[in-house]
């Protein structure tokens, strides 16, 4: 059996609002996003995938349109492929009567009271976040004859200290599986050859860097292979500035980042260095770049440029020498500040 593997798709769910200019471009990247589920079942299609496997957070919220949801039932009928789901965090509320689509005949959802499903040779053994039970995961594999097991989970198996650590990496591999499907990072990673994080469809907020996609999933042949799928990405960019004016910022943007990628991809810029005193916005520096971006967010972590010496030297018998004077060097951004209110006071003396 071929299937894919997603997880993490949070329909429902808005992108990160501050990285548009405008409401247009946001709200064509929010249909993006709610696209992004029924694209993959148009290429599950194409490419005569049996199955797709839903490893939790299907959906975001309680409040996902009505509308969307026939939508959803609609594009599954016209697929008539069957779909497998467990439920993780954000959507252990999906058993309420908005949410018809999870008794679409051909949609399967693993519960603990149903956890398995058997599809031709396959059979799929899953557990909603809240149920998760290693001992019964192991009873159920070792009751199952079929020739393929392939398990469904949602949670953390590598950091216990996330509020949904499920059981570690090595306790998992001793599962006699022939793939485990796991949901709730939104990276995606192989954690051993045959147990895969598919990571979600689209990137929804500036933390989520890099490729998007599924996991394409070959039982007989032992093929699990990443297919990148996202229309954009989330990038991040760092660059250098000593003092530079917002011009010269701008035009170094520019430079470093070519404009294909400047008018597809969804990036925040990352400001390093040192910045003058009088400094305090960044508005003009965002002026040159919103034509130029997609969309982005700058943050700014350039130290503030203190000459110490001058300061005192021109500002002595000041409250403003009294402030450096007591200066610790803890906190460089707020004695910045101070120093700016300080100094605009001083000049209209």
């Amino acid at each position: 059996m071929r299937f894919i593997h997603t997880a993490d798709i949070h329909i429902g769910a808005s992108p990160s609002r501050r990285l548009f200019k405008t409401r247009d471009t946001y709200l064509k990247r929010l249909n993006e996003c709610e696209d992004a589920f029924f694209r993959v079942l148009e290429h599950a299609v194409t490419e005569h995938y049996e199955a797709i496997l839903v490893a939790g957070d299907w959906f975001d919220h309680p409040r996902v349109a009505r509308s969307t949801l026939k939508r959803l039932e609609d594009a599954i009928t016209q697929a008539n492929l069957p779909v497998v789901v467990i439920l993780g965090n954000h959507d252990a509320f999906a058993h309420e009567a908005r949410f018809a689509v999870l008794d679409h005949p051909l949609v399967h959802v693993l519960t603990k009271d149903n956890p398995t499903l058997t599809l031709g040779e396959v059979t799929f053994i899953g557990q909603a976040t809240h149920a998760f039970d290693l001992d019964q995961l192991h009873t159920h594999l070792e009751n199952t004859s079929s020739t393929y097991k392939v398990v469904l989970l949602h949670g953390d198996v590598q950091n216990n200290k996330d509020e949904h650590y499920l059981t570690s990496l090595t306790k998992l591999k001793k599962l006699s599986a022939d793939y485990v499907a796991l949901g709730h990072i939104h990276q995606h990673a192989f954690v051993a050859p045959n147990i895969a994080y598919s990571g979600n469809l689209e990137p929804h907020d500036p933390s989520e860097t890099g490729e998007k996609g599924f996991i394409s999933v070959d039982l007989a042949k032992k093929v699990f292979t990443f297919v990148p799928f996202s229309l954009r990405e989330v990038r991040h960019e760092t660059m250098d500035f000593q003092d530079e004016d917002h011009a010269q910022m701008a035009s170094a943007w520019l430079q470093h980042v070519v404009e294909a990628d400047r008018q597809r991809h969804l990036y925040r810029l990352i400001l390093t260095g040192t910045k003058g005193l009088e400094e305090t916005s960044l508005e003009r520096l965002e002026a040159r770049l919103d034509d130029a971006f997609y969309a982005y967010e700058l943050r700014d972590e350039r130290r503030p440029n203190i000459d110490h010496a001058a300061l005192l030297k021109n500002y002595q018998n000041t409250i403003i020498a009294t402030l450096l004077e007591a200066d610790d060097g803890d906190d460089d951004e707020a004695l910045a500040l101070a120093l700016e209110a300080l100094l605009e006071t001083e000049e209209t003396r």
